[in-house]
């Protein structure tokens, strides 16, 4: 996004860079390097992908398809060609997408690092939060998890309308899809054109889902006015879990 880019302009040294900056690069790195390892061991043995590469080959695709999933989508391979494995872990990338204030989609990677820090809070309540010397605020980490679900419930419908109004379609193909335009990555198993009206229009509005974000729309299905009273409603627990 353009506030890293800006941050390592003006101040280059790692320990100077603002928090935002550090977990995006630390993920961005993280999700690079495991995506690679995963689709070369996927694809590089047996009937793979890529299997009958030069090895050097084999290990540039991998490094591309790790990339492209959650930016650009271009494919150097067929994406049908890929395995089973393979096209849940581009799925994975392509659900969890690009970084803030960028031109990439998806849920974000800076929503998924909270959504990790907030989990570990509630294992390790002392440490869980703290990151690089800072702790997120409690407002954020609810706000993440609001992000994930919306996503998660958008897509889980269109996947949804996607099986039901084609029979003959496979899941994980249909799931493939729906995810690619959610986060705007443009990635297919060559599956779009013969599909319906109705699942086309589907994954259009999907698309535009996904380009507004779901925080955006988030904030516009929900009410933005201030409350008129000062009193709060007493607070009870429930078991959850």
């Amino acid at each position: 996004g353009f506030p890293v880019y800006r941050d390592l302009k003006d101040k280059r040294r790692w320990r100077d860079l603002r928090l935002h900056s550090k977990i995006v690069l630390s993920l961005t790195a993280l999700l690079l390097v495991l995506g690679t390892l995963g689709f070369q061991v996927m694809e590089a043995g047996g009937e793979g992908a890529w299997a009958k590469l030069p090895l050097a080959s084999q290990w540039l695709n991998a490094f591309f398809q790790s990339a492209s999933c959650r930016t650009a989508g271009f494919a150097s391979v067929p994406q049908q060609a890929l395995s089973q494995a393979s096209a849940l872990l581009a799925i994975g990338l392509m659900f969890i997408g690009g970084s803030p204030v960028s031109t990439a989609g998806g849920i974000k990677t800076t929503t998924v690092f909270a959504l990790i820090r907030n989990t570990r809070s509630q294992i390790s309540p002392r440490e869980g939060k703290a990151i690089f010397g800072r702790r997120l605020p409690a407002e954020l980490l609810a706000k993440a998890s609001a992000i994930a679900l919306i996503a998660l419930v958008w897509s889980s419908a269109a996947a949804f309308i996607l099986t039901l109004c084609e029979p003959r379609m496979l899941f994980l193909d249909g799931l493939y899809e729906v995810i690619s335009a959610f986060a705007t990555v443009g990635l297919s198993r060559n599956l779009t054109g013969s599909l319906g009206t109705v699942s086309q229009l589907t994954l259009v509005l999907t698309m535009l889902f996904g380009k507004i974000g779901p925080l955006t729309a988030l904030y516009a299905l929900g009410s933005q006015k201030r409350p008129t009273t000062t009193f709060k409603e007493a607070e009870e627990s429930i078991v959850i879990g």
